[in-house]
């Protein structure tokens, strides 16, 4: 087995290693997701807690990541901060080449999706708890505020919670 060879068969397996931790990142969100939907907060916290270890597990990833381009940029003989894929296919056989490139390719589309539910999760999120603090704020008691809304968005919040509160007493 050549040295190409060798260096290819290991970034195929890296690149494989990626787009499982993608994938796996990738239903955490979508079942986190569904669970903020659902109100179930217990969902919500059991998935964060899967995304908080496939988080640990990237630094893993990242560390292989890092160790592959260094080695291939000593064969290449350039500095590693500059190598790209397309630098290390130049390492490998043709076909090794092909499948690695290919394999990129699905990981920036994972990449993308992964971020996209990440910000969807994001705004659901957010979405919920601002309609608790309004909740909170309609019982007419002074709740601490854990997260703070838009500038204005809590006045016109607490002047809503304060009318509706007037049009229920028999006396005003």
């Amino acid at each position: 087995m050549t040295g190409g060879s060798l260096f290819g068969r290991e970034l195929l397996i890296h690149l494989d290693e990626q787009q499982r931790s993608f994938e796996r990142l990738q239903i955490a969100l979508e079942l986190q997701a569904q669970a903020i939907r659902e109100r179930d907060v217990d969902g919500v916290l059991r998935q964060s807690g899967l995304i908080e270890v496939e988080g640990t597990f990237r630094g893993t990833v990242e560390a292989r990541r890092q160790a592959l381009l260094h080695r291939g940029a000593g064969l290449l003989g350039v500095d590693p901060g500059t190598v790209t894929l397309t630098d290390l296919c130049q390492l490998v056989e043709g076909p090794e080449a092909n499948e690695a490139q290919e394999r990129s390719d699905r990981l920036v589309e994972l990449l993308e999706d992964v971020r996209r539910l990440h910000d969807v999760n994001r705004a659901l999120l957010r979405q919920e708890i601002v309609f608790l603090e309004h909740l909170l704020s309609l019982s007419g008691r002074s709740f601490p505020s854990t997260y703070s809304a838009p500038r204005g968005a809590r006045r016109r919040s607490s002047e809503a919670a304060e009318a509706s509160l007037r049009a229920l007493d028999l006396q005003a």
